[in-house]
């Protein structure tokens, strides 16, 4: 799964995102005026050259949230009474111009420069210029690029210019606050509270409409409030609405009024309590095992938000789960670089005194993602794994991996990179394997392993091209509820009594 601690300190609530810790000896009377202009840096140089415009209706405010303004109709800002310390935060569903440098591929933040639109700090997507010694002289300039076409977490250049996906949706689902305990791990007892943001960005180049999505909710938690969040959200969003909930549901829709612009956010505070077990095994508030309390998020329990529909067409990362439930469907990663990026989970530890179980069950998962079926073409398929089950569920081991094995012939031209949470490589056969380093949440599904393929131009007509995905538990991990039945290239899944193997009958015409 994608959240790490290290996600965790990346990312939340909007309105405290980013607060950089004030200097003491900066006066707190002191003020600045600041100016500048957020553009479409369509050649990643961290320059805004001529032909580059600038990104209208984003927000851009004090970490504090108590100085607001909002982008104009040519990317401009201005901004007055702005506090000489902490930072000026520009939200923003587009990723910083030059981040990452090469080598960094999979980090998820940004160090300040070179550059004038660089002189600022990013984690993850969220823009953090320093105030500390800032003056009213100094224009703050933000280049920023849109998600982009391909598997890899680098920007491609086509004819001078980072490619863009005209609609392109994300959600992000984070931790914020509570009440419980136990440190970075989160452990939560019976009765704490908690807060989540659910947020959605527009990562394309068409204003996103009709936005629906779902937010699902474990067994044993309690969903006690929604609130959209104005000081988070882009001002063309009109408003919210949402299902009727209950502590009893485990589902609840959310749509969007209005229009999110390019590159705008919508923030959207969830409130939640935990009234049950199961407890996560070794996750005691008083005396926290290591063997056996998990160290990497999602854990014992995990929460979900996915994106459903836009009424634009054309997404480039996922066609929206909508035929399975949401708890089902793969993920990226949080840093909003990898498909699918439209769905996104967060967990929390419960006190094992509620009651903890080592129960888990991997679930193999295979999808065709794209691409043509036919001799000589390239196709994309999606491989993952879910910890799903009935009863007390916990979280699966890390270390888990999906082996995905290709029919003879076959010339792999991609697969994931290497990521903190995902490690993948490429073997004869041909065939990919990837190992999972975080535990797999119960009820919810693991990231997506993208493979894109070449179907050899010998295919025999009629003959299904057909690959095959094993999913395995760690060695020495406890037994699943459902072990796994022995798994290879010719496996028929239908033919098992397990559930950790999937197949694909891909008829080459």
């Amino acid at each position: 799964m994608r959240q790490g601690r290290a996600y965790r300190s990346c990312v939340a609530l909007a309105v405290v995102l980013l607060v950089l810790a004030a200097d003491p000896g900066v006066a707190r009377a002191a003020t600045l005026s600041l100016s500048g202009v957020v553009f479409y840096d369509r050649n990643d140089n961290g320059v805004r050259d001529p032909g580059e415009p600038g990104v209208p209706g984003l927000r851009i405010r004090h970490g504090s949230g108590r100085v607001v303004t909002t982008t104009g109709g040519d990317g401009g800002y201005s901004v007055s009474g702005l506090p000489a310390f902490g930072a000026l935060v520009v939200e923003t569903g587009w990723l910083r111009s030059q981040c990452p440098a090469a080598g960094r591929a999979s980090a998820i933040t940004c160090p300040r420069g070179p550059g004038r639109d660089n002189d600022f700090a990013v984690d993850n997507q969220f823009i953090g210029y320093p105030l500390t010694g800032a003056s009213s002289a100094t224009g703050v300039d933000v280049g920023l690029l849109p998600d982009w076409p391909g598997p890899g977490l680098l920007p491609p250049l086509s004819g001078g210019a980072v490619p863009a996906n005209p609609v392109d949706v994300a959600a992000r689902l984070s931790w914020t606050e509570s009440e419980c305990a136990g440190g970075g791990l989160h452990i939560c007892r019976a009765g704490d509270t908690f807060r989540l943001a659910a947020q959605v960005y527009n990562q394309g180049t068409t204003p996103l409409s009709g936005i629906q999505a779902v937010l699902s909710v474990p067994a044993g938690d309690c969903l006690t409030g929604l609130q959209l969040v104005g000081a988070g959200t882009s001002p063309a969003v009109t408003g919210m609405t949402s299902s009727a909930y209950s502590c009893d549901s485990r589902t609840v829709n959310v749509a969007l009024a209005g229009t999110l612009v390019p590159g705008g956010a919508a923030l959207i505070a969830v409130d939640g309590r935990t009234v049950a077990g199961p407890g996560t095994p070794g996750c005691r508030i008083d005396a926290i095992d290591p063997g056996t309390c998990t160290v990497a998020e999602p854990q014992g329990r995990g929460w979900l938000f996915a994106v459903t529909h836009l009424d634009q067409p054309g997404d480039a990362d996922s066609a929206f789960c909508n035929p399975v439930p949401a708890t089902m469907c793969p993920t990226g990663v949080h840093d909003k670089r990898r498909s699918p990026d439209e769905v996104d989970p967060v967990g929390h530890n419960v006190d094992a005194a509620l009651g903890g179980s080592t129960a888990y069950n991997l679930q193999g998962h295979l999808a065709l993602a794209g691409g043509t079926v036919r001799r000589g073409a390239a196709l994309t398929l999606r491989a993952w794994v879910s910890d799903s089950g009935a009863g007390a569920v916990n979280q699966a081991p890390p270390g888990a991996t999906v082996v995905l094995y290709l029919p003879p012939g076959s010339r792999i031209l991609s697969v994931p990179d290497r990521h903190i949470l995902l490690d993948c490589i490429t073997q004869p056969g041909p065939q990919v394997s990837c190992r999972y380093r975080g535990p797999l949440s119960p009820g919810l599904a693991a990231i997506a392993v993208d493979v894109t393929a070449v179907v050899p131009d010998t295919w025999p007509a009629g003959v299904p091209y057909r690959p095959v995905l094993c999913a395995i538990a760690p060695p020495a991990a406890v037994a699943e509820t459902l072990p796994a039945a022995a798994c290879g290239p010719g496996t028929v899944a239908a033919g098992t009594a397990s559930d950790n193997d999937a197949d694909l009958n891909l008829v080459v015409p």
